[in-house]
């Protein structure tokens, strides 16, 4: 009349027999009594190897004096392929020489084993679809108005010459995230981040940002506003190397300003130099980089 699968288990040694078993006990392991009478003698038989072990433990904590020991094993149908798993729940009843007696209660939790495998597999799933995609994902929480990268794919890590996401993550502590993003495109950078902050819809930006090795590339970005497991909100940022693109675009400017213009000079206002692309003067040193551009810049003036 007990509400629930019980039994009454002897070990002797590494031998363990049952003594007796209520009706719901063959319910739950999906047997009925007759069936289960040749394991009686040895219950090891109905376990997989690896579950014995773990079973064994059960009984061993509850004989040091664990009142709270429980396991989960598997066992094998009578019959096919299938597999049923309990959850037992030990208590020791009684030492009689070297053999221990102990009731253990059993509840069936095969559908809920199932639905964690099932569960399982579908973070698998998309584990390797979040990996797999051809562009990186990086997820952000703001504090304070400051980003920290809290989990990147593959491809992002890989995109930006990383050895792992833990090597990125680790580059770009909280508070630093900004400096990921080139100083020339930080200012649009942290406008379009409010601004997927404040309405949720996807914004999207062209930047460079930064290598493992300290160089730049450019990047379309996608910003979107969403939430972690905890409700909290985050910052998604889809990004896509367009080094190529704007490469190929560079070229196609230079080539439209070298066919329209009888000069053309590149001038790096930090470092005062310059650098002919093309010239018809003779002495316009096309291709070498001349320090001094203020000079120049007086001498063409007069």
């Amino acid at each position: 009349s007990y509400v629930g699968g019980a039994v009454i288990l002897q070990r002797t040694g590494g031998a363990l027999e049952m003594l007796r078993a209520n009706d719901e006990f063959f319910r739950v392991i999906h047997i009925d009594r007759e069936a289960y009478l040749p394991s009686m003698l040895d219950v090891w038989q109905r376990f997989f190897p690896g579950d014995q072990a773990v079973f064994s433990k059960m009984l061993d904590r509850v004989s040091n004096g664990d009142a709270g020991a429980e396991c989960d094993v598997g066992s094998p149908a009578m019959t096919g392929d299938a597999v049923y798993w309990t959850r037992n729940r030990a208590k020791l009843l009684a030492r009689n020489g070297e053999s221990e007696i102990f009731y253990v209660s059993v509840e069936d939790i095969t559908a809920e084993k199932a639905a964690k495998a099932e569960l399982i597999r579908q973070k698998v799933q998309l584990a390797n679809l979040y990996n797999g995609v051809p562009c990186g994902i990086l997820d952000y929480r703001i504090t304070h108005g400051k980003p920290e990268i809290i989990n990147c794919n593959d491809t992002a890590w890989k995109m930006a010459g990383y050895t792992c996401c833990q090597d990125l993550m680790s580059r770009f502590r909280h508070g630093t995230a900004r400096s990921m993003v080139h100083p020339n495109d930080e200012p649009l950078m942290i406008a379009k981040v409010h601004e997927a902050m404040r309405g949720g819809a996807h914004v999207s930006l062209e930047c460079r940002i930064a290598r493992a090795d300290g160089t730049w590339f450019w990047n379309e970005v996608r910003l979107s506003r969403g939430t972690d497991s905890d409700g909290r909100d985050i910052l998604q940022s889809i990004c896509m190397d367009i080094s190529v693109r704007r490469e190929r675009e560079s070229q196609q400017y230079g080539r439209i300003l070298l066919s329209s213009f009888d000069e053309v000079f590149l001038w790096d206002y930090r470092a005062d130099t310059s650098q002919t692309l093309k010239g018809i003067a003779p002495d316009s040193h096309e291709g070498i980089v001349i320090p001094g551009m203020a000079e120049m810049q007086r001498s063409w003036v007069s």
